[in-house]
C-alpha cells in the first residue's frame, strides 16, 4: 500500500499523484512523505526509478533482519530502525514482533518502507494531516517525529514488562510451580527487547552529532531528547535483566531450601529407625541362650523399649530444632 502526502508550503495535499513526484523533487518545494507499506514489486521500483537511491540501500530494504544503522549517501540519509509490537496480551517472547523500518531522508522528502504494517508510522502520518505545521520544519524534523513515536512506544512496552515481572515475582514468592517457566520465557523476551534497543541507541546518538546535511543544528536538540528516552529504555532493560537474574537465584534458593527441608525430615526418620533396626537385628539372631526369648512378655517388652527409643530420639531432635 502506498501513501503520499505533501506539504506545499501552505497546506497538506493527500494522495499525491505519482506523476507529480518528480516535479516536487526537482523544485524542492515543500516536503513530500512517501510511505510504502508492504510494497509490491512495481512500488519498490519507484525507489530507483524516481528517487535514484543506491542499489545497496534498496537491497537492505528488501533483505530482512537488517541491523539498525544510518548511512550517509551525501544527497540523502538512509536509516534502518526497528519498531516493537505485541500481537498478543500474553507478552511472551513469541508475541513480540520486531518490525523493520527503512527511511530515506532527503532535502525535501522522506521515504519510509516497511513490509509489515507499523502503527507508529500511521500515527505520525495522521498527526501530520491534523497538524500540517509538523511538515513545515523539514525532513529532519519528520524523521525525529517518527523515531520519537517508536521510542515512546518502547517505553510504554517497558511498563507492561515491569508489571509482568512483578506478577512473576509474586508467583515465585507463592512457590507456584509455573513460575520458573514464566521466568525463563520472560528472560527470552527481555533479551529480544535488548537486542533491538541497544543498536538503536547508537543510531540516535549519531543523529545528535550535527554532521548530517538534512538535520539542522537547532533540530539536534530534538534528537537529543529521543536519545535520552532510548537511553532510559536501555538502562531500564538492563535493570530488568538484573532483577530477572536475582529472581532466578531466588527461585533456585527456594527450591534448594525446600529440598533441604525434605532431606532433613528423611534423615531424622532414618536416624530414628536405625537403632530400632539394630534391636530387631539382635533379636533376629539364631542363638539358643537369649533369655528374653523364653520370657512370657519378651515380645511386648522389646516393642515397648523400641517405642521408648523412637519417642526419645524424636523428642531430642525436636528440642534441637532439627525439624
Amino acid at each position: 500500500m502506498l501513501h503520499a502526502i505533501w506539504h506545499n508550503g501552505s497546506e497538506i495535499v493527500r494522495d499525491v499523484p505519482l506523476d507529480d513526484w518528480p516535479k516536487i523533487l526537482e523544485s524542492q518545494e515543500g516536503l513530500l512523505w512517501v510511505d510504502l507499506d508492504n510494497p509490491s514489486g512495481d512500488e519498490l521500483d519507484l525507489l530507483s526509478d524516481i528517487f535514484k537511491f543506491h542499489p545497496l540501500a534498496i537491497e537492505d530494504c528488501v533483505l530482512p533482519h537488517q541491523r539498525p544503522k544510518i548511512d550517509d549517501y551525501d544527497s540523502y540519509l538512509f536509516v534502518i530502525f526497528h519498531a516493537l509490537s505485541f500481537h498478543s496480551p500474553q507478552s511472551t517472547e513469541k508475541d513480540l514482533d520486531v518490525l523493520e523500518l527503512n527511511l530515506f531522508v532527503g532535502p525535501n522528502y522522506v521515504v519510509s518502507m516497511h513490509e509489515d504494517s507499523i502503527t507508529q508510522v500511521g500515527r505520525v502520518r495522521s498527526k501530520c494531516i491534523v497538524q500540517p505545521a509538523m511538515m513545515t520544519k523539514g525532513s529532519g524534523f519528520l524523521l525525529h517525529a517518527i523515531l520519537d513515536q517508536i521510542v515512546d512506544d518502547m517505553m510504554q512496552f517497558l511498563v507492561i514488562l515491569e508489571d509482568k515481572l512483578d506478577e512473576i515475582e509474586n508467583m515465585i514468592m507463592l512457590a507456584d510451580e509455573d513460575s520458573i517457566n514464566e521466568l525463563y520465557t520472560f528472560k527470552e523476551l527481555i533479551s529480544k527487547f535488548r537486542k533491538v534497543a541497544g543498536p538503536q541507541r547508537d543510531v540516535v546518538r549519531l543523529l545528535t552529532s550535527e554532521k548530517f546535511a538534512f538535520i539542522d543544528a537547532h533540530q539536534t536538540i530534538y534528537f537529543k531528547d529521543v536519545f535520552d528516552h532510548i537511553l532510559n529504555v536501555t538502562e531500564t532493560v538492563n535493570h530488568i535483566r538484573e532483577v530477572v537474574s536475582k529472581a532466578n537465584e531466588q527461585y533456585l534458593s527456594m527450591v534448594s531450601r525446600k529440598m533441604n527441608d525434605v532431606m532433613k525430615v528423611l534423615t531424622v526418620v532414618l536416624t530414628i529407625f536405625l537403632p530400632l533396626q539394630l534391636i530387631a537385628a539382635i533379636y533376629g539372631m539364631n542363638f539358643k541362650n537369649m533369655p528374653e526369648l523364653d520370657w512370657q512378655y519378651g515380645y511386648f517388652g522389646i516393642l515397648f523399649v523400641m517405642s521408648l527409643v523412637a519417642i526419645g530420639m524424636a523428642a531430642l531432635f525436636r528440642r534441637l530444632k532439627w525439624f
